[in-house]
């Protein structure tokens, strides 16, 4: 299952790499790069990158698998979620502009 300072080492390598994603994200000027859904994909791309890097290919062969295997499938859980909500934002009329009197 891998020892404490092997998942230090996850936590502290995938911190390091989401920072970097979200830093680039906000550069790049995205809407919606801080919302709910981006930040809970990006936590998980996060940890399997940190597990990949630390674990290599033993992520694959030891108990670390059913961690490993519950982030991949969060990580397409929330694209799905993420994709479903941007396609209802735009098929949503657009609002009419208020009135300042």
């Amino acid at each position: 299952m891998g020892t404490a300072a092997e998942w230090f080492r996850v936590l502290a390598l995938g911190a390091f790499w989401g920072s970097g994603m979200f830093v680039w994200e906000a550069i790049a000027g995205r809407k919606s790069f801080a919302s709910v859904l981006n930040l809970a994909s990006l936590a998980l791309a996060s940890l399997l990158f940190g597990m990949f890097m630390v674990f290599e290919w033993r992520v694959v062969h030891d108990g670390v698998v059913v961690i490993f295997v519950m982030a991949i499938l969060g990580l397409l859980i929330v694209g799905l979620l993420e994709r479903r909500a941007r396609i209802r934002a735009e098929k949503r009329p657009p609002e009419p502009p208020h009135k300042q009197g």
